[in-house]
């Protein structure tokens, strides 16, 4: 039985777009919990920037490359709980390259 996972790319960001909730006009926060993500686009953050919490837990997420996250320039909290992540790529979540403000993960 072949199983199917979502690729999380511009089209999947657009096609949940109305998931996107604003907080006192500041907070941002992303919420893509239980999507069956398997894997995130290089430079896929353009249209969401400015979030400030992250959601992916409970997805199929096996690894993280160094360049997963950049854009996020806001990024304060990331929650990956419940995935399938065996490696991580060195550097995955160092200031240099946005998350300047990351406090949890």
């Amino acid at each position: 039985m072949k199983q199917l996972f979502t690729v999380l790319s511009a089209s999947f960001l657009q096609s949940i777009l109305s998931d996107v909730h604003f907080y006192f006009f500041s907070y941002f926060y992303r919420n893509f919990q239980g999507n069956d993500i398997s894997y995130i686009d290089k430079n896929i953050w353009g249209w969401y920037r400015w979030t400030e919490e992250l959601i992916l837990s409970e997805n199929r997420l096996t690894e993280l490359h160094k360049d997963t996250f950049e854009g996020l320039l806001s990024l304060e909290y990331l929650n990956l709980g419940c995935n399938l992540i065996t490696e991580l790529s060195f550097g995955t979540f160092q200031a240099w390259h946005g998350m300047l403000f990351l406090h949890q993960i």
